[in-house]
């Protein structure tokens, strides 16, 4: 256990240190272990007993990441889509910030960019992570507010390409103000797309094509519960 410990330390430490150096400004993909050793004052040797290739490295800083975001900026209260989704907005706002943050935010989305299908697939036999996030989202902020949308499955898209396609935006202009007034801008877009009702006893979603807990978490899963 005392091993264990110690290594669980050793990296803790170098995720650290990697973020401290995506916090001045360099690049994710120009990330190296040397850098990393360099910036903790230990030999390669040292790192690479905890991390042997910087894309494992890259891979746990990520999923601090994406939990620290879940905490910070994708909480779910009771104000409705409209409401729920500016407050996201105005939270992702101050998290950029961070340039570390902004970093990984581009880790995050070149590998989104990657597919393990063939592209001659028709796009509607699966979805993508981004997309089973963006309607967990939903669900939750339906649930919590009381309300019901028109097509969740169509909003969860509509929220995906909007909120994907401006993050691009930004990492081509670096203007967070301005990705922020976008984001503002398109809000009651999908509120007017969702056509939210108050509910006071839940409807089914069987005329939807997954229903929340059927979501699948993987690609392939997802193409043979469209199949069926």
């Amino acid at each position: 256990m005392a091993t264990y410990v110690k290594m669980a330390e050793r990296k803790a430490l170098a995720r650290q240190a990697a973020r401290a150096l995506l916090a001045e400004g360099l690049p994710f993909q120009d990330l190296t272990l040397k850098q990393v050793a360099a910036q903790l004052g230990w030999p390669i040797g040292t790192l690479h007993r905890a991390y042997s290739v910087t894309a494992v490295l890259l891979n746990d800083l990520l999923l601090e990441f994406e939990d620290a975001t879940c905490h910070a900026v994708y909480l779910v209260g009771s104000g409705g889509l409209e409401v729920e989704l500016t407050e996201q907005a105005v939270r992702m706002r101050r998290w950029m910030d961070d340039p570390a943050n902004v970093q990984l935010l581009r880790y995050q989305m070149t590998l989104g960019c990657r597919s393990e299908e063939p592209v001659e697939l028709p796009l509607r036999h699966f979805r993508d992570p981004s997309w089973e996030f963006h309607r967990d989202l939903l669900v939750r902020i339906s649930v919590a507010a009381d309300e019901e949308y028109a097509d969740v499955n169509a909003l969860a898209s509509l929220v995906t390409a909007i909120r994907d396609g401006l993050m691009y935006q930004y990492f081509s202009y670096g203007d967070a103000d301005r990705w922020l007034a976008d984001m503002r801008r398109a809000i009651p877009l999908l509120v007017q797309a969702a056509e939210p009702r108050r509910v006071t006893r839940r409807t089914s979603l069987a005329d939807q094509r997954l229903t929340a807990d059927q979501v699948p978490t993987r690609r392939r899963e997802a193409m043979a519960a469209a199949r069926r």
